[in-house]
């Protein structure tokens, strides 16, 4: 007994794992057992990893005891395998994940634990995880010293080596990865939305494990990579596999740090894996959200949508699906946008990096203040920060506290690793539009609308200081790195210097023409930087007080400048959508980092200076590498927001009007511009083909029509009549006329498209004109009008014959019936009124929507009439007797637009819920929902042949609903090509997942091809089969 007291001193392990070891049911000597133990009293080190030799090799020694020589290497390589691989795994296995692993018999994996039950926890189930029960186990089987006397040695490097063999080989082998490993019913299927045992059942433990780990493995064995070995081999069979396992199993985020061990373990960096593993990191940071949202957009979205050069989009181009027969138009090169981030619901106003780079702060006008990994572009936490818009973010210097400024007049300060909130600084009358922290942490300031700068103690919360001269709103504030001055810009177009120490007013610099948006020292604090509203940057000589440069670019405001910690960057956020980078010492422009989306509102350095981080206005948060310059294939054509889009008759060609004041016609078939048009001198709101596509005609906030031959590009004429800009315009039926109304003059305009004259000037409304319609011989124009009347117009004199007055509110819609007889208006009065076209007088009024009627229509025949209303419902009435036939409820929204068939046996209404129905106008029944639209839709109407809807956004064809009535839920509706907000869906199912820039401002469809109007001025084509 004294000799195990002994022997268990100072390892109480040791006392553990030999009541184990005794008590084992696999060796049915307990006496012998404790024999075999006691052999080892007589050792003479009294060294712990001696304690640990004389706790397990009893233990292990008995596995290969009296066994031959061939036997006992037998015996250990198989330890070596299974035990060696438990003892490294980064997480527990169970047994029968540990034999699909390894590719061994479960017998013999069994075999091999029953008699190790003193150092491992072997459960009863073979679905329970293997453990060892204590470290030394392993630290004694991996003991260096050990090498030549423990012949369970284990050589940790190869240990790792092989495990990372076998998880590759899981991975690579037939019933391994694959595209579309769980059988999802489409590429626009979401994460979310997948049954986790669908997942379980085609990703089990032991792929899960492969997947995740054998990075990991790799790394511990220290083996380098090289061209065509069998990490090269897997990545360029099984990558996007690789990346859609990890997107199942919500562990896309990982994939980045993965790939970075990756790069470190390259054996030269000249190698083809090295150039693969760099594409492969900016594929993921380009796509993860995406991929992360709906896996199978790897195969379909993140390759259509990444650069032409890319590696993988190259090596697994044939995985592009075969149904997009027109790929949209790319960089040549991946550009120094690194990351798009979504994940607020309103404008970014603000962002920081925290002091140790590995955290970036958001604060948005949804209230938030968000703080997410750099490196993965992952959340990590969202707080619930003001109750109203967050203008400002700041961390402090150690880390330790995050600020945030808003308009309900507070600062907070908040941890950053827990979300709680620690302060509220309270004293400011009006919105915190700016904060920061001093250098030393110790004072935090803050700008208002109150026109003054504080100063508060972040430790107590108490206010110590206000600085009181600006005479308007203080837009930002920031501290000079020596911690001595204050800088305060604001809308009194002035930068004013404070002295900290004092609280003193000691410089004011008036240059800016408009206010001053934002302030930053320079690290060395010898310049002060200002943005403005005046496009302008202007830097100060601190010393002197004298304006050093004038950095000018910009083509509209500046609202956020940051120097990088070295100080030899500057960048700027303007209401451009770009971030450019200048050297402060010459003012020479280094960089333009174009957004593609919104304004940006916020910059901000990583410590380092490597990265620029952006808040933008369209809700995300972009990260951008400071040193990429690359000159990028220019696929834009306009320079600014395109407006409006639409298709020629035949399809053929697209126009596009936008803010850069430009027309552009481009081919739909191969995306090449064939014509930019200038002539216009303000931003083009309105496009039309003709009917024969002969023409095209733009209208202005010029307040000029313009019509252009799209042929040759040429300018036909310039119509110039109204005194405010165009709000709409279209061609008469036969093309002879152009049709203009401005509701701002209050005048409608006819114009001989031919020649260019003005054929009539329709005045007599006395306010805005709301809605213009042809009569059906094209001898009448109608026109609605916030004036609550409808006039009545003679299309050859422009006389006036009819002024129909009875309306108590805004005329919001007309329209003839094709018998010409009728004319039907709908009104803000919640009424539809019917009037005899002959004679003017009031026929009928129809009363039973709830609100204000958007849309009027008659059948072929004029025998009904629809309304469409702001009260989500479309009424169907006689247009004889006046008498209500059916009420179609379930829009979730207003009322558009509402067409009929041409044999009356269907309605189709389109509503600001953004889908469009299909209704029986005999029964009321709906007969068909098709959802999904990117927006509200105004427009549709019938094919002559009442096989196609055409909405605003898509064609889509019709089964003969009215045939099999028996059966409405059955599909009835079937799309080709459509838009619906972040998605492109064919035959109504999202298809392709769009990128931030590659979101529409507007689009169009004809037949299967969709054209993309961007708020960056770019143009795409897409066409799918």
């Amino acid at each position: 007994m004294s000799s195990l007291v002994q022997m268990a001193t100072p390892l109480f392990i040791f006392a553990a794992t030999l009541c184990r070891f005794v008590e084992d049911p696999a060796w049915s000597d307990p006496s012998g057992q404790l024999k075999k133990v006691i052999e080892y009293q007589n050792m003479k080190s009294g060294s712990e990893m001696d304690k640990l030799d004389a706790t397990y090799s009893p233990i292990l020694n008995q596995l290969i005891h009296g066994q031959s020589e061939r036997a006992q290497r037998s015996l250990v390589e198989r330890f070596r395998t299974i035990v060696g691989t438990i003892v490294h795994l980064a997480e527990p296995l169970s047994r029968s994940s540990l034999a699909s692993l390894l590719g061994i018999d479960r017998q013999q994996i069994e075999g091999q634990l029953s008699s190790l039950h003193s150092v491992l926890s072997v459960p009863f189930s073979d679905e329970s995880p293997i453990r060892i029960l204590h470290l030394s186990f392993r630290d004694f089987l991996i003991d260096p010293d050990k090498r030549d006397t423990n012949s369970f040695w284990l050589d940790e490097n190869e240990s790792h080596k092989m495990i990372m063999t076998k998880c590759l080989e899981r991975m690579s082998q037939p019933g391994g990865l694959q595209e579309n490993i769980c059988n999802l019913p489409d590429r626009g299927t979401l994460r979310a939305k997948i049954n986790s045992r669908a997942i379980t059942k085609n990703l089990p433990p032991d792929m899960q494990y492969a997947c995740r780990f054998w990075v990991y493995h790799l790394k511990e064995s220290q083996t380098c990579i090289n061209d065509n070995d069998p990490v090269y081999v897997f990545l360029h069979n099984h990558f996007l596999h690789w990346l859609e396992a990890l997107s199942l199993l919500a562990r896309i985020v990982e994939s980045v740090g993965l790939i970075r061990i990756l790069q470190t373990l390259v054996f030269d960096k000249d190698m083809e894996i090295s150039k693969f593993l760099a594409d492969a990191m900016r594929f993921i940071r380009k796509h993860s959200s995406m991929i992360d949202c709906a896996p199978l957009q790897l195969y379909s979205s993140a390759l259509i949508f990444s650069p032409t050069t890319s590696i993988i989009r190259n090596m697994y181009i044939n995985k592009i699906p075969h149904w997009i027969q027109k790929l949209p138009e790319v960089e040549s090169a991946w550009s120094a946008l690194l990351q798009t981030i979504e994940g607020h619901s309103k404008p970014v106003k603000a962002v920081a990096f925290s002091p140790d780079g590995k955290l970036v702060a958001s604060g948005s006008d949804d209230k938030t203040v968000k703080l997410w990994n750099p490196a993965t572009g992952s959340l990590q936490q969202t707080i619930e920060a003001h109750s109203e818009s967050v203008k400002a973010v700041a961390f402090s210097p150690d880390g330790k506290l995050v600020a945030s400024g808003s308009v309900d007049k507070n600062v907070r300060l908040w941890n950053p690793e827990t979300g709680s909130l620690l302060q509220t600084l309270k004293g400011h009358s009006h919105w915190v539009r700016a904060v920061m922290f001093s250098p030393d942490g110790k004072l935090i300031a803050s700008g208002s609308g109150d026109k003054t700068v504080k100063l508060w103690d972040p430790a107590t919360g108490s206010l110590q200081q206000t600085f009181k001269g600006h005479s308007e709103l203080v837009n930002a504030v920031a501290f000079s790195l020596d911690g001595k001055l204050v800088a305060s810009g604001s809308d009194d177009t002035t930068v004013k210097l404070w002295d900290l120490a004092t609280g003193s007013l000691q410089q004011t610099y008036v240059t800016h023409s408009k206010m001053v948006l934002t302030v930053a020292f320079s690290p060395d604090c010898k310049l002060v930087a200002s943005g403005s509203d005046d496009k302008i940057i202007k830097l100060w000589d601190l010393a002197t007080g004298n304006l050093l440069r004038t950095l000018e670019g910009h083509s509209r405001w500046i609202c956020a400048i940051a120097f990088s910690l070295d100080g030899k960057l500057m960048a700027s956020g303007s209401g451009d959508k770009t971030v450019k980078l200048w050297d402060p010492a010459t003012g020479s422009l280094q960089q333009t980092l174009e957004s593609y989306s919104d304004s940006v509102n916020a910059v901000a350095f990583s410590p380092d200076g490597k990265l620029v981080v952006s808040g933008l206005e369209d809700n995300t948060v972009k990260l951008w590498d400071s040193a990429t310059s690359i000159l990028q294939q220019s696929l834009e054509g306009h320079s600014d927001s395109v407006n409006a889009v639409a298709f020629s008759p035949d399809g053929k060609l697209v126009v596009s009007g936008l803010e850069d004041n430009t027309v552009k016609l481009w081919d739909s078939a191969t995306s090449i511009l064939q014509q930019s048009l200038e002539g216009h001198s303000d931003s083009v709101n309105a496009v039309a083909f003709s009917p024969d596509g002969k023409l095209v005609a733009s209208g202005s906030f010029d307040t000029a029509i313009k019509l252009w031959d799209p042929a040759t590009g040429s300018l036909l004429q310039t119509l110039k009549g109204h005194s405010q800009m165009i709000d709409t315009l279209a061609f008469s039926p036969d093309g002879r006329f152009v049709v203009v109304s401005s509701s701002e003059d209050r005048i409608v305009k006819l114009w001989d498209s031919a020649t260019g004259n003005l054929q009539q000037s329709l005045e007599g409304h006395s306010h805005w004109v709301r809605a213009v319609v042809f009569s059906p011989d094209g001898k009448l124009v109608a026109s609605g009008s916030f004036d609550t009347t409808i006039k009545l117009w003679n299309l050859a004199t422009g006389s006036l014959l009819q002024t129909l007055k009875g309306h108590s509110h805004w005329v919001n819609t007309v329209a003839f019936s094709p018998n010409g007889k009728l004319i039907a208006s709908g009104s803000s009065d919640k009424t539809v009124r019917l009037w005899d076209l002959a004679t003017g007088s009031l026929q009928q009024i129809f009363k039973s929507h709830s609100k204000s009627v958007n849309v009027v229509v008659f059948s072929s025949d004029s025998k009904l009439v629809a309304s469409g209303s702001v009260d989500k419902t479309v009424k169907l009435w006689d247009s004889t007797t006046g008498s209500l036939l059916q009420t179609l409820e379930g829009h979730s929204d207003w009322v558009n637009a509402v067409t009929f068939s041409l044999d009356t046996r269907l309605v189709a209404s389109g509503s600001s819920d953004k889908t469009a129905k299909l209704w029986d106008p005999a029964t009321g029944n709906l007969q068909q929902t098709l959802d999904g639209h990117s927006d509200s839709i105004y427009a549709l109407s019938f094919s002559l042949d009442g096989k196609l809807l055409v909405t605003d956004q898509g064609r889509f064809e019709i089964e003969p609903l009215y045939n099999r009535r028996s059966s409405p839920t059955a599909s009835g509706l079937y799309s080709n090509t459509l838009l619906r907000n972040e998605w492109v869906a064919r035959n109504d199912t999202n298809v392709i997942w769009l990128p931030v820039e590659y979101r529409a401002t507007c689009s169009a469809v004809y037949e299967n091809m969709l054209v993309l109007g961007h708020a960056s001025g770019r143009v795409t084509f897409l066409k799918l089969i």
